[in-house]
């Protein structure tokens, strides 16, 4: 559980370094499409691991809110 709680503060700590448009190919679009695939994780563990659920709430509810604060920061 620790180790699925350490990626999620490394996820949220890089959104803070990925500002900017979107090309083509580009480290932004790499990032969103990891970020989901790493949500997609966490959500599948929530329902399949009863055990965990509990930590890994609490790592999408962190992830949400990192993702929150930069919606208005990048306006």
């Amino acid at each position: 559980m620790l180790v699925i709680f350490l990626i999620s503060v490394v996820a949220g700590v890089l959104r803070f370094m990925v500002h900017g448009t979107h090309g083509v190919v580009s480290w932004e679009d790499t990032y969103e499409a990891v970020a989901h695939i790493w949500v997609g994780y966490l959500l599948a563990v929530c329902f399949l691991r009863p055990q965990v659920r509990r930590g890994t709430i609490g790592c999408l509810a962190v992830i949400s809110a990192i993702e929150l604060v930069m919606f208005f920061v990048d306006k």
